[in-house]
């Protein structure tokens, strides 16, 4: 993937976008291996697809080169739009396409930037939900998020995830830091 924009860094991966919004990937990799890693910074990655245990499709690269500078805005939506449907999945085929989320609906957004608001329920230290009238959706808290107890409102940016709970895929949406999380 040639010219791609870096929209999230964690301690064992990264995400990339194309600018179009029509494509999102996982690349694990620790990205303090890859000098060229920032968000905003462009990308070229090669390497092997694979796909994870959660269901999500990544890159295990052999390289990761820099490109230039670039940025993409999240893509607002409703909670029970994160995820998507299946595209292009086939189970028989090895490493094609993006598994959707279960129940899910629309366009497979998985590993896109993306927004969401609504009522926002503490879980655990690492992690809260975000309801929104359409679904509930879980979000995973970075290290120095805010920990409210309670319930509030909050606006959430973070890249379109999914995990799996049993046989199901589910919705997640992975913060990148304390600042994508903004309470009301």
């Amino acid at each position: 993937i040639c010219g791609a924009v870096v929209t999230a860094e964690f301690l064992t991966n990264f995400y990339i976008q194309s600018d179009d919004r029509s494509m999102g990937i996982r690349v694990d990799a620790v990205s303090s291996a890859w000098p060229a890693v920032a968000v905003g910074k462009r990308v070229n990655v090669f390497g092997k697809m694979r796909i994870a245990a959660s269901g999500e499709r990544y890159i295990e690269p052999t390289n990761v080169t820099a490109a230039s500078t670039g940025m993409v805005a999240p893509i607002a939506m409703t909670c029970s739009a994160v995820g998507g449907t299946n595209w292009r999945y086939d189970p028989d085929a090895g490493h094609k396409g993006q598994l959707g989320v279960t129940g899910g609906y629309g366009v497979n957004n998985i590993g896109l930037l993306v927004k969401v608001s609504g009522k926002y329920t503490r879980i655990n230290s690492a992690k809260f939900t975000i309801e929104d009238g359409s679904g509930v959706i879980t979000c995973t808290v970075p290290s120095g998020a805010p920990s409210v107890t309670g319930t509030r409102y909050a606006t959430v940016t973070g890249v379109a995830a999914c995990a799996k709970e049993g046989d199901v895929y589910t919705r997640l949406i992975r913060a990148r830091s304390s600042a994508d999380i903004r309470l009301h």
